[in-house]
């Protein structure tokens, strides 16, 4: 890319807005901007890997990163994966991100629930276990209700056809 265009501060939010990955012809200086690298992940969830090194371990800018695009922990180290409070922020913003939680995190009922409040559908990313346990179901059913979700009873049918422990047939 051309160094004026990349050193360009208001050529480069642009670029990041239309597509994250343009994050990779910036400037270090502006990989290293925040304001550009939360609008190149916002664009694209895969932009993070451009992101200035510093600035990704910086655990202030990991749950802002993961707030503006869940996507983001995908491209996020395994430590970070493995961060409750990184995980929560981003399966808020989003119930798929626990698609991402290091397995020990898919495990963890209240994180479980917090993704499937988001979006119902982030159960299928719960570990197996999490999955067949009905008392996690029961717990689970007043605040699907509460946010207009299914009830527990549904929930609990689609899980187990889904792995066709009802009818015998299929797999999960």
């Amino acid at each position: 890319a051309d160094r004026a265009f990349s050193e360009d501060r208001d050529v480069v939010l642009e670029a990041v807005r239309s597509n994250g990955l343009a994050l990779q012809f910036a400037s270090e200086e502006l990989r290293a901007d925040e304001e550009v690298i939360l609008e190149a992940v916002r664009s694209t969830g895969g932009a993070w890997i451009y992101a200035d090194s510093e600035l990704r371990t910086r655990r202030d800018f990991l749950l802002r990163a993961v707030t503006a695009n869940y996507k983001a922990l995908k491209y996020m180290s395994e430590a970070v994966r493995s961060d409750p409070e990184v995980v929560l922020a981003a399966v808020r913003q989003e119930g798929r991100a626990l698609k991402y939680a290091c397995e020990e995190l898919r495990a963890d009922p209240e994180l479980v629930l917090e993704a499937v409040r988001s979006r119902r559908e982030a159960l299928e990313f719960a570990s197996t276990d999490l999955q067949r346990e009905v008392s996690f179901f029961d717990v689970a059913g007043s605040p699907w209700t509460d946010v207009g979700r299914s009830p527990v009873g549904e929930v609990v049918k689609i899980g187990l056809c889904r792995r066709g422990d009802v009818d015998g047939g299929g797999s999960w």
